[in-house]
């Protein structure tokens, strides 16, 4: 196999690269330059993909016509973070999205995107302004959607205050649940229905609601059961308690019998 030839790729220019020296041959025997982009990034590529076309960039131009095909209105290829297009991604995330976790609290409870800003950014962006640092989009009156008239950027606050909020959605989210039937009569008859009932002196318990379908339980003594169970395991205790003066001798064998020793010694 000869030797190869090195092409001198000094100076010359294909798409975005200029070469500027060599570097290396990889494993392929192959030649590697340096070579700096109209961006201004330095990028070391095999010679031979340059010169045939293949590479003509360090990446850039790859992304500019990435964020091409996804540009629509110049706020979400250019500016894959900014914060007023997250906001409005938010908004209709939770008032469309079943998936998303904001949905219990907007698209559940009927909260809906007006026309204008469901699929214009532009509009939303035109009537809401950019989104100031520190501050969330939130609705003036949280029985309606989001509209222009309705929306306002307000300040998240610290900590302790938004959770404070979220306290307040969630105790108004239990209020607009129907109450389940018969609840409220049983709340008005013992107002406490997870306590149990006291049981006075005389050893009866009051009068309470009973379960659906049944009549009220009445006031009764307690049963037999719930009051002979302290007497009976006292008894138990008792039993398996030794006599204080009784012996630890073995007692004799009955006249007649011979013990198990006796009989082993005598074999």
């Amino acid at each position: 196999m000869g030797r190869r030839v090195l092409i001198d790729m000094a100076g010359v220019r294909h798409g975005r690269l200029l070469g500027i020296s060599y570097s290396h041959r990889g494993p392929s025997g192959h030649a590697h330059w340096h070579f700096v982009c109209d961006c201004g990034t330095m990028v070391t590529v095999d010679a031979s993909r340059v010169r045939s076309g293949n590479t003509t960039s360090c990446g850039c131009r790859h992304r500019e016509i990435s964020a091409a095909r996804l540009l629509v209105h110049g706020y979400r290829a250019a500016k894959r973070h900014d914060a007023t297009y997250r906001a409005w991604q938010s908004m209709k995330d939770g008032c469309c999205n079943p998936a998303s976790p904001r949905y219990g609290t907007a698209g559940a409870h009927g909260v809906a995107v007006c026309p204008e800003w469901s699929d214009d950014y532009e509009r939303f962006l035109a009537d809401m302004g950019c989104r100031p640092p520190g501050t969330t989009l939130e609705r003036v009156d949280t029985d309606a959607g989001f509209a222009p008239h309705n929306c306002i950027w307000r300040a998240t606050g610290t900590r302790a205050v938004r959770a404070a909020k979220g306290w307040e959605r969630r105790r108004a989210d239990e209020a607009r649940r129907p109450v389940p039937p018969g609840l409220a009569e049983r709340a008005e008859a013992w107002p406490d229905h997870r306590a149990r009932p006291a049981v006075d002196q005389a050893g009866s318990t009051p009068a309470g609601p009973g379960r659906e379908g049944q009549a009220p339980r009445a006031a009764g003594p307690v049963s037999a059961r719930a009051a002979t169970s302290a007497s009976v395991k006292t008894r138990l205790r008792v039993r398996k308690r030794k006599p204080s003066g009784a012996s630890t001798e073995k007692p004799a064998p009955r006249p007649g019998t011979t013990s198990t020793t006796s009989r082993v010694c005598s074999q």
